[in-house]
């Protein structure tokens, strides 16, 4: 979706991708947070694993994605 482009085998974020980021930053700052990244990551990796139920994990993530816009002002689709 052209958010980072691959530089000497480096990931570099592109104007698009950091207004991505500054966007969700400033209004979902729970969603871009480590501690976030790191709990849905470690969810992930116990379904994988067999040791975490995959609706329990999704039960749990209901509510915040329940918050999620379905559309926002000034934001379109970019294929």
């Amino acid at each position: 979706r052209r958010y980072v482009q691959v530089v000497r085998g480096f990931l570099y974020p592109t104007a698009l991708g950091r207004e991505v980021y500054a966007y969700l930053a400033g209004n979902f700052p729970q969603w871009v947070s480590p501690a976030f990244t790191r709990d849905l990551e470690a969810a992930m990796d116990a379904i994988e694993e067999g040791a975490a139920d995959p609706e329990a994990v999704l039960a749990r993530l209901r509510p915040v994605l329940a918050l999620a816009p379905t559309g926002a002002p000034g934001l379109a689709l970019v294929d």
